[in-house]
């Protein structure tokens, strides 16, 4: 009887330390949007941002009018074994199993799509990052179960850092001050004639 036991519990927990190997390190901390068939690359940008106001109306209750602006797009070359591409505006971190890893931008970005097999999926990022997580997680091709290797991540809308309002140089509240001591002397002046 123990030896039942014993053996039900090995057998237990192989199978959820299988179950747990096959998950994804990372999972994407943009919100999914969609996942669409083809290429984001030379997607009709007018059917992705229709799509995307879409989105925005049904689940968020908003309405956008999308301008998608293109910012960078990283490729994957597995058969390099690296773990890390730098390119342009852009890095990406992967695992070994090309499945997840982060992403960083020199600017923020408000979308960001990850693209694997025949499909890609748009991602919204709330409020713009500089740094996120990505994963093929929602790409399941062609038997809905296979998730497949990644191939590229395209950043778009980037946002800008709000810069803070300019700081008056010592010259300009240099001839502020003689501007007023200047009035202030011809105020004198009027009043004592």
């Amino acid at each position: 009887m123990m030896k039942k036991r014993f053996l039900a519990f090995v057998c237990v927990t192989l199978l959820l330390l299988g179950a747990a190997g096959n998950a994804s390190a990372y999972s994407n901390s943009g919100e999914w949007m969609f996942t669409l068939d083809g290429n984001d690359s030379n997607y009709d940008w007018d059917v992705l941002e229709t799509k995307m106001e879409k989105w925005f109306s049904d689940e968020k209750g908003l309405e956008r009018d999308i301008d998608l602006t293109y910012y960078d797009k990283v490729d994957v070359n597995q058969d390099t074994g690296g773990l890390k591409v730098d390119k342009g505006f852009m890095t990406l971190t992967y695992e070994d199993d090309f499945l997840s890893g982060t992403w960083k931008t020199e600017l923020p970005i408000e979308f960001y799509s990850v693209k694997g097999a025949r499909e890609f999926a748009f991602y919204w990022v709330e409020g713009l990052a500089d740094f996120g997580y990505w994963s093929t997680e929602d790409l399941k091709t062609p038997n809905g179960k296979n998730i497949p290797k990644i191939s590229h991540l395209s950043a778009w809308n980037p946002g800008y850092p709000i810069t803070p309002p300019a700081v008056p140089e010592p010259g300009t509240l240099m001839l502020l001050g003689l501007g007023l001591v200047g009035a202030a002397v011809l105020g004198r002046k009027k009043s004592r004639a």
